[in-house]
């Protein structure tokens, strides 16, 4: 069980993409937009 926490870079992965990765693995797709936005996650 964990608690339920919301941080801001939480936000930058409304708009990217989950995906099988070139090693097979599901994971999030490392887009510019998702690394710029990680590097300066909204205030929300």
């Amino acid at each position: 069980m964990t608690t339920c926490e919301w941080r801001p870079e939480y936000a930058c992965y409304r708009e990217a993409e989950c995906a099988r990765q070139p090693d097979g693995a599901c994971g999030w797709t490392q887009t510019e937009m998702l690394t710029a936005c990680l590097a300066t996650p909204p205030v929300e």
